[in-house]
């Protein structure tokens, strides 16, 4: 484990990083900020901004190949900022690949809002227990299914339409 020392405190890193210059987005909620990649590792990087930036816990870093890391803010110094990873790196992103995440989580999104949940839960799921627990699973994979797909829709956030 290295450890190095920044601003008076100590700070423990997993592996090595990989001095880089880098242009790079940090993307979140719809937003994308431009920033430059400073030091990466396969376990976080350190970017930098042109002016602080506020920015949430949870957000992606987004190269310029497309390829984006799931990660949470670490720590902010300035323009600086660390990420740590927190999942796999989402592949480079083609336009296809974009659109049909984006359709994707339209079309699930749009199944949220059909009311046959509560349509069901009015109903008191017919008097069904196994019907109830169907319908609480399938709300349950629902949220799931969104969560795991929603890096894939925050590549496109910055882009223009394609």
């Amino acid at each position: 484990m290295e450890q190095q020392e920044t601003g008076g405190q100590r700070h423990e890193r997993r592996g090595r990083r990989d001095r880089v210059l880098k242009s790079a987005q940090v993307v979140f909620g719809g937003a994308a900020i431009d920033c430059v990649v400073l030091d990466i590792s396969s376990n976080g990087a350190r970017v930098s901004f042109s002016s602080p930036v506020e920015v949430p816990e949870l957000l992606a870093l987004r190269l310029n190949d497309g390829s984006t890391y799931p990660a949470l803010r670490r720590w902010v110094r300035g323009t600086d900022m660390g990420l740590q990873f927190t999942g796999p790196v989402m592949a480079s992103g083609d336009e296809g690949h974009l659109r049909r995440a984006h359709q994707a989580m339209e079309a699930l999104r749009a199944a949220r809002g059909m009311g046959w949940l509560e349509i069901l839960r009015a109903e008191r799921h017919f008097g069904d227990e196994a019907l109830r627990e169907a319908a609480h699973a399938l709300e349950a994979a629902h949220q799931q299914l969104e969560a795991a797909l929603m890096p894939h829709v925050v590549q496109q956030a910055g882009k223009g339409p394609g």
